[in-house]
């Protein structure tokens, strides 16, 4: 009953993170560039229209529904962080749990997703438009581990990478070095 009131967004996002099949107390950090767009453009389709506001649709318009809701289902307490940075959310998420392994080595639930923006916004973003959803359990590097070291930079220089070669060169722990968003990613394994 609940999942039919779910957006797009949320259905992937927690989709999402069941697969990713972290720990029921695991922290959690939920990304994305656009979030709840399309709710909130009901939204306001609503009050131009003069209508009443579906007080389910207003509390699921926010940027950490996804968020609040995959705590709910799994009676998650673990802190959990919500990151909207434009074009830099996947990167600023991937900085926010390195931040967050570096103070505690318990694992965190990274999970990103966007979907295409509706079309009376199409004019003013400069992106694919596809719907992606995707998340890792992330831990601290221990000995059993091949360790991996990633730099970022604001140098430009170097071809332009994407985030699926990014997160394939993780899985293989193949070096890799480009430009993504708007740093310099150079990443290397010990």
């Amino acid at each position: 009953m609940q999942r039919r009131r779910y957006s797009a967004l949320t259905k992937m996002q927690l989709e999402a993170a069941f697969q990713a099949d972290a720990a029921n107390s695991c922290r959690t950090i939920f990304a994305s560039r656009h979030g709840e767009l399309h709710r909130t453009l009901g939204l306001l389709d609503n009050l131009i229209a003069e209508e009443p506001l579906s007080p389910a649709a207003f509390s699921q318009s926010v940027h950490n529904t996804a968020s609040g809701i995959y705590s709910i289902l799994t009676d998650n307490r673990a802190p959990s962080t919500s990151i909207a940075a434009g074009e830099e959310s996947l990167p600023q998420a991937l900085i926010e749990a390195y931040a967050q392994l570096y103070e505690d080595p318990t694992p965190v639930l990274l999970v990103f997703g966007d979907q295409p923006v509706p079309d009376i916004y199409t004019q003013f973003v400069d992106e694919i438009s596809l719907p992606l959803s995707l998340a890792f359990v992330l831990k601290r590097y221990d000995e059993t581990c091949t360790k991996p070291q990633l730099t970022l930079s604001q140098t430009r220089e170097g071809r332009k990478i994407s985030y699926a070669e990014l997160v394939h060169s993780l899985s293989v722990t193949r070096p890799l070095a480009g430009n993504l968003g708007n740093y310099h990613w150079q990443l290397s394994f010990d």
